[in-house]
């Protein structure tokens, strides 16, 4: 029990610093939940963590098919907890400073941009 009360005293002062610099609870909200579903899908301590460990969650992310800006989401909040934790003595190594992400860019559906005429013909 005491290692699940670390951990979430740790996430509680992450969220702390995160509110003293200013973010917007929602981002807050965003990166937490980001961070909680790596270290769940790990299922290991933070000290314990390694890089084979961060490629595997990458690849469980990548076969859920989603958007790379999506992932790369959830590998930035991971990395800046951990970049948190070792600035703050909590972790001697960062797992994440060896870590290289690699993502292929996605192509964004082409937009199609009306004319004025197309316009005026939908809203009549």
């Amino acid at each position: 029990m005491k290692k699940d009360n670390l951990k979430a005293d740790l996430l509680y002062y992450y969220q702390s610093e995160l509110q003293t610099l200013g973010y917007n609870e929602k981002t807050i909200y965003s990166k937490l939940r980001n961070i909680k579903s790596f270290l769940s899908y790990i299922k290991k301590q933070e000290l314990q963590i390694s890089t084979k460990d961060i490629e595997s969650y990458i690849h469980q992310l990548k076969n859920k098919k989603l958007h790379t800006s999506t992932i790369y989401q959830y590998y930035t909040s991971a990395k800046d907890y951990f970049s948190y934790l070792h600035i703050n003595k909590n972790l001697k190594k960062n797992p994440f400073s060896s870590f290289i992400l690699h993502l292929e860019k996605q192509p964004y559906k082409e937009r199609i941009i009306l004319t004025q005429e197309e316009i005026q013909i939908l809203y009549s």
